[in-house]
């Protein structure tokens, strides 16, 4: 049996790269998803470059999240005009965004661009998963996102969810026959 440990939020914050980086390096970390419109992805990206064996997913985001940190989205800025403020940055929170009402459409082409970014970066995607929020149409494009790329969706392959981005995979509890 393998214990995976799972990081989110890698290309979001130096800090946050470096104990990715760290961990993974001490052979602790054994998978993890970034946020390609972070402001630190391209450092993650030559990181996930360099280390092939770190398995990698993208961490879809359509607001920055706990981290007030500006985020720009991947898409060009007049293809979603909902999903960003004055400045062209994405919203902090959920609640903005949604206040936003971006549409499917606009929604969809940025989380495409993501894993599409991500792929051109030389990310081997091996999974999605969602940064924050979790409204219909966020969820009717990551999941038509994963069908288009043939990835799957964590928290999509049986786990339970403990509690917000802590996953358990159920087991089986057996008895070995004795020899």
């Amino acid at each position: 049996m393998k214990l995976i440990v799972n990081a989110a939020d890698a290309g979001l914050l130096h800090a946050i790269n470096l104990a990715i980086e760290k961990t993974f390096l001490e052979g602790v970390l054994t998978t993890c998803a970034v946020i390609v419109p972070g402001p630190y992805f391209h450092h993650f990206a030559n990181f996930a470059r360099q280390h092939p064996d770190l398995t990698v997913g993208v961490h879809l985001a359509v607001a920055s999240g706990l981290f007030p940190v500006p985020c720009k989205p991947v898409a060009p800025r007049n293809e979603v005009p909902n999903l960003v403020d004055h400045q062209g940055f994405m919203w902090d929170n959920i609640e903005d965004f949604n206040a936003a009402k971006p549409t499917y459409e606009e929604i969809k082409r940025e989380l495409t661009a993501q894993v599409e970014l991500a792929y051109m970066e030389g990310i081997d995607v091996a999974f999605l998963d969602n940064h924050i929020g979790a409204t219909d149409d966020i969820k009717r494009a990551i999941n038509a996102i994963a069908e288009e790329f043939g990835l799957p969706l964590k928290g999509n392959n049986g786990e339970i969810d403990v509690m917000e981005g802590i996953y358990m995979t159920p087991c089986l509890l057996y008895t070995s026959p004795k020899p």
